[in-house]
């Protein structure tokens, strides 16, 4: 017995692996019915994420309304090097929130927050990486509040 792609014996035996199947789905819905029709299906299926909210406010408590965040993860274990993504900015109250998503199987990641102020508030930018944060199918939340210091 043969598969599609001609492969036998032992190999076509073998128990296929999430990263496997993810390409068999996406291959056989982009050729039955186009890629954004199907790209919800398979985030869907093999997607995992958390959220991730907070708050950005001064040393005093101040509330930092429009202050930049730049959120982004890495499934490298020790947070060495964390690149930031897209970017939110926070409501009047200093409040963000934003959602993590990754494509294969559950992982402990870090997370990276970086919270730039608004040019006219005489803030220093700051930062918070957080280790072993759970990235699963029911994307559990993790908050993580930043207080920025006075420029001056």
């Amino acid at each position: 017995m043969r598969d599609s792609l001609g492969t036998s014996g032992p190999v076509l035996m073998r128990k296929a692996t999430s990263a496997a199947r993810l390409s068999n789905l996406l291959a056989r819905c982009i050729a039955a019915v186009g890629l954004v029709t199907c790209t919800s299906d398979v985030i869907s299926e093999y997607s995992v994420g958390v959220t991730v909210y907070g708050r950005v406010s001064t040393t005093t408590g101040v509330s930092v309304s429009g202050a930049a965040v730049r959120v982004g993860f890495t499934p490298d274990p020790g947070c060495a090097t964390v690149a930031t993504g897209s970017g939110v900015s926070t409501d009047p109250a200093g409040y963000y929130g934003t959602e993590l998503n990754n494509v294969g199987g559950p992982f402990h990641g870090c997370v990276k927050v970086v919270a730039i102020p608004p040019a006219s508030a005489p803030l220093l930018p700051d930062s918070v990486v957080r280790d072993s944060v759970p990235f699963t199918a029911t994307r559990d939340s993790v908050r993580v509040d930043i207080v920025l210091r006075p420029s001056a």
